[in-house]
């Protein structure tokens, strides 16, 4: 009945079921698991915007595909095509994403987390406009770990190491918001990156007390050859320089 009377909601709908179906697979099976709904959702959000291009949520979908497949090699662009009916581009990517997060729709949030991430990877480096997004996040969603950590890592980033410090408050109020099978695991990160901020700030003392704070707790998957490498660093007596980076360890630490 949707598809009669309101044919670009039904297929902006479909488009997002098959996304998450797509999204599930990946997570759980690996990239190729996800490749028949993910076909599926860009041939339905396509046809939603051909029938109604003022459909802004329908940007949110198209360009999560058209920006992480524009990173593929130019060579895999066919093939990437062949599966998912997407060439990749970009900076039409970020266009459609930009597009989504201004818009009204209940897509904007998610957008904008996005948006957040990829601000916020080393390729992109546009820490300011990351900051921008995770503050709002984080004053909507103050019990998510992942925006909260994600805001520490983009501090730690631009330099701020005191304002990292406070946003990983690890021992804050804002961890009994996080959901209890996250907590431990979020507190644990938050006292990595508020040692982080220590150390880098030349505050190896204050930086070695946070590290000590981890032994015996559940480390995040990844974080504990990190733990060792800045426990190595504290005893140096001087401010470590930014170009440790990029990391291996994910930019949160919770299971994103």
């Amino acid at each position: 009945a949707g598809s009669a009377t309101a044919p670009a909601v039904s297929q902006y709908y479909q488009g997002a079921v098959h996304g998450f179906a797509a999204r599930a697979a990946f997570a759980t099976k690996g990239p190729m698991a996800a490749t028949g709904s993910a076909r599926r959702a860009v041939k339905h959000l396509k046809r939603a915007m051909e029938l109604d291009p003022g459909r802004e949520d329908g940007y949110l979908g198209l360009g999560m595909y058209e920006y992480y497949v524009g990173q593929a090699p130019l060579y895999a662009r066919p093939f990437a095509f062949a599966l998912i009916g997407v060439w990749g581009n970009e900076r039409r990517g970020l266009e459609h994403l930009e597009r989504a997060s201004r818009s009204a729709g209940p897509a904007r949030i998610e957008a904008r987390a996005a948006l957040a991430a990829i601000y916020a990877s080393d390729k992109q480096k546009r820490w300011d406009e990351a900051e921008a997004l995770l503050k709002e996040l984080v004053e909507r969603y103050p019990g998510n770990p992942l925006y909260r950590l994600r805001r520490a890592y983009v501090a730690l980033r631009r330099g701020a190491w005191g304002e990292a410090r406070a946003l990983a408050d690890p021992d804050g109020t804002w961890l009994e918001q996080v959901p209890p099978a996250l907590r431990a695991r979020s507190r644990a990160a938050a006292l990595y990156r508020a040692a982080e901020g220590e150390l880098f700030s030349g505050r190896s003392d204050e930086a070695a007390v946070l590290l000590s704070r981890l032994e015996g707790l559940e480390l995040p998957e990844g974080l504990a050859p990190w733990v060792e490498r800045r426990k190595g660093e504290t005893l140096l007596r001087k401010g470590i320089p930014p170009d440790v980076w990029p990391q291996t360890w994910p930019v949160t630490g919770t299971p994103d």
